[in-house]
């Protein structure tokens, strides 16, 4: 997955390493692969997720 001025797979572990207790929710226009989706609280991909969806995620992930 590619970001302006990197990828996921680059920052996750800066992620995970200097805030470890951010849970990170991925929401991409393409299919996200099963390593990196392991590394996410949730994938969505974009043109199957509704705004409600998204919404319900991160609230859900917000209550943890």
């Amino acid at each position: 997955m590619m970001l302006p001025d990197g990828s996921a797979e680059e920052i996750l572990p800066f992620i995970k390493e200097h805030y470890p207790s951010t849970e990170v929710v991925l929401f991409s226009a393409l299919e996200v692969d099963k390593t990196l989706k392991k590394q996410v609280a949730k994938a969505l991909v974009k043109s199957r997720t509704s705004n409600t969806l998204l919404v319900d995620t991160i609230k859900s992930i917000l209550k943890k």
